[in-house]
């Protein structure tokens, strides 16, 4: 489900989307660039260069976004892992010492990549508020 915030963030980027597609219109409609009164060339330049600056923030909100994803998904696996308790009883029940040992094992391995998924998307988010490439 998506928050309040989400929401307001998707409705945020689609009026930014507008405003672009606006401004990219606004630049090659008048009469006067078509026309050619004004330098064409500086126009293009400038746009090239916006659009390889928002292709730049754009990808980097998408890789924060991908490790979100795989945040969430060692989280849930955990969860999984977590309430697994008839498997943990049934391997209690026959002795199954080497089971117990392996499931054990398995949830420290999903601490651990979880533990670490978050680290990863945490640094990845940062990288969007200092504005680097």
């Amino acid at each position: 489900m998506v928050g309040l915030l989400g929401l307001c963030g998707f409705l945020v980027a689609r009026a930014l989307l507008e405003r672009a597609r606006a401004a990219v219109m606004s630049v090659y409609t008048p009469q006067v660039m078509r026309r050619r009164l004004l330098d064409g060339l500086a126009g293009e330049v400038l746009l090239r260069r916006s659009v390889a600056s928002v292709t730049a923030r754009v990808e980097r909100l998408e890789r924060y976004a991908h490790r979100v994803q795989e945040a969430d998904a060692a989280l849930r696996a955990r969860e999984a892992l977590d309430n697994n308790d008839k498997y943990r009883g049934l391997l209690a029940r026959t002795d199954d010492a080497e089971g117990l040992r392996d499931l054990e094992a398995r949830g420290a391995a999903l601490e651990e990549t979880l533990a670490e998924s978050v680290r990863v998307a945490s640094d990845a988010g940062r990288t969007l508020s200092v504005g680097r490439p």
